[in-house]
């Protein structure tokens, strides 16, 4: 492809506008401005993903993107505004954080991740209306870009919400097989929800969102990572490339 000289006078006028939209964790996103690139967004943020070559700019999260976070996905409506998520776990908010936080003052969903397989229940994930949802989210679409989701409470952030910090831990540590256990059959949740996102959103990418670290350091060690986290995201990973994408 060849690529034109850059030209600001060109490229930094407007070409119209992309609307506003819902946005991520609650926030609604303004409408931007579109400007006069040679390429789509959609083809230099391709050129960086599929193809690995060096874009006409880098890519800009929220003006490139069609970003999408689906407020009928309990799991993302408690993490902004409060109440139970996906798995029956009550988040309070947060105002000075302007987000919600998971509340253990009246106890945990699990006590103990032995007795996952009889302790929790799975939501039923053909219960939401994702086909008004969709239909409404899709009118800020834009063609020209590529929609992004975030998927929050990853692997590692559900196991802190059903037990406790300290106790996600305490189990990454000495309850290893049970934790594998409920990773494996969670992975393959997440899978079902991929493929419902990709269904009726028609997403082109997912963040699946996991806490691994502090400003400090890891909140595990590399080893525990490799062992029981990552060749979970790992046949995340798989099944969204050959079974969505």
């Amino acid at each position: 492809m060849l690529r034109p000289k850059f030209d600001a006078g060109v490229e930094f006028s407007e070409a119209g506008s992309y609307k506003a939209s819902e946005g991520l964790y609650g926030n609604a996103l303004f409408e931007l401005p579109k400007f006069n690139t040679p390429i789509t967004p959609k083809e230099n943020a391709l050129m960086v993903l599929r193809e690995k070559k060096k874009p006409f700019w880098l890519p800009n999260l929220y003006q490139d993107f069609n970003i999408i976070q689906p407020m009928v996905m309990s799991d993302a409506a408690a993490r902004v505004h409060g109440g139970l998520d996906w798995f029956g776990v009550e988040w309070i908010p947060q105002p000075e954080l302007r987000a919600a936080m998971v509340d253990h003052t009246k106890g945990r969903k699990l006590d103990d991740i032995t007795v996952w397989e009889d302790k929790i229940y799975w939501p039923n994930l053909n219960a939401p209306d994702w086909e008004s949802n969709s239909r409404l989210m899709k009118t800020a679409y834009d063609q020209n870009r590529l929609t992004y989701d975030v998927v929050v409470n990853g692997m590692f952030e559900r196991l802190i919400s059903l037990l406790s910090f300290e106790e996600a831990l305490v189990s990454l540590m000495l309850k290893k097989a049970a934790v594998k256990r409920f990773f494996s059959r969670l992975t393959d949740w997440y899978i079902e929800l991929f493929e419902i996102l990709k269904r009726y959103y028609q997403i082109d990418l997912i963040c699946f969102h996991d806490d691994w670290g502090s400003q400090r350091t890891t909140l595990f060690s590399g080893k525990c990572l490799k062992e029981c986290i990552l060749p979970y995201i790992s046949c995340l990973v798989d099944a969204a490339h050959q079974k969505v994408w």
